[in-house]
């Protein structure tokens, strides 16, 4: 029994990784290509030229933009920090 992790790719982005047995029987969707996963496989991230590319995050919330700010993380004025603290109350 040999392992194999695998993403399966439609238009150039990548659905799922999966893993299979490569002596099962296992039939790719319609429409998908696979691709052999590596490190930098990522479902939401690109696949293209052989090379895979990184998701699109969803944009910080206030709660993350504050811990990130007290955590040196971002360049907010001390003005931006507390309007962002009263949002959150």
């Amino acid at each position: 029994m040999a392992i194999k992790k695998v993403a399966l790719v439609k238009a150039g982005v990548v659905d799922n990784i999966i893993q299979y047995d490569t002596d099962a029987t296992w039939d790719v969707p319609a429409g998908y290509t696979t691709v052999d996963a590596t490190s930098a496989a990522e479902v939401g991230g690109t696949y293209s030229g052989g090379s895979f590319g990184a998701a699109n995050k969803p944009p910080q919330t206030t709660k993350e933009t504050l811990i990130n700010t007290l955590c040196g993380g971002t360049d907010l004025t001390l003005a931006e920090v507390n309007s962002l603290l009263r949002e959150m109350v």
